[in-house]
C-alpha cells in the first residue's frame, strides 16, 4: 500500500512539471542522449539482437521523439548562469507525457512479448525514478 501511494506521489510529481517551465541542462542535453547512444551501440554489437525488433523500435522511437518535440516551448531567462549565459527554459507539455506514455507501454509489450515477467508497478516506479532524478539513469538497473 505505501508503495503505491509513493508511487501516485511521483506520478503527480512528474507530470505536475510538464507542464511548468523548467531549467534544462546541458547534462540532460547533451550526456544522457550520448551515454545512452553509447550503451546501446556497446550492447548491440556484444549482443546482436535480432534485426526486426531493433528496426521496430529505431521507427518507434524515433516518431515518438518527432512527436514529443512538437509540443516543447523554450523561454530564455532573463537571468543568467554562472558563465553569464542565458538560463534556458523548457516546457514539455502533454505530447511529452502522451510520448512518455506510450514508450512506456511499448517497453512493456516488448518484455511480456519476450516472456519475461513483468510487474508493471515496479517497472512504472523505475522509470519515474530516472525521469524525477536524472542519476537513476546511469544505475545498473537502467541498462
Amino acid at each position: 500500500m505505501g508503495q503505491i501511494v509513493l508511487l501516485a506521489v511521483a506520478l503527480i510529481f512528474f507530470t505536475r512539471h510538464i507542464f511548468q517551465y523548467e531549467k534544462v541542462s546541458r547534462f540532460e542535453v547533451v550526456t544522457l542522449p550520448a551515454y545512452a547512444l553509447i550503451v546501446g551501440g556497446l550492447s548491440i554489437i556484444h549482443r546482436p539482437p535480432a534485426l526486426l525488433p531493433l528496426l521496430i523500435t529505431l521507427i518507434v522511437g524515433a516518431l515518438i521523439g518527432w512527436f514529443q518535440t512538437t509540443g516543447l516551448s523554450f523561454h530564455l531567462s532573463e537571468k543568467q548562469d554562472q558563465f553569464h549565459r542565458p538560463i534556458v527554459l523548457v516546457r514539455r507539455n502533454w505530447q511529452y507525457l502522451l510520448g512518455w506514455v506510450i514508450i512506456f507501454a511499448y517497453g512493456i509489450g516488448f518484455l511480456l512479448w519476450s516472456g519475461e515477467q513483468v510487474n508493471v508497478l515496479t517497472e512504472l516506479g523505475n522509470e519515474l525514478l530516472k525521469e524525477l532524478f536524472v542519476f537513476e539513469n546511469f544505475s545498473q538497473s537502467a541498462t
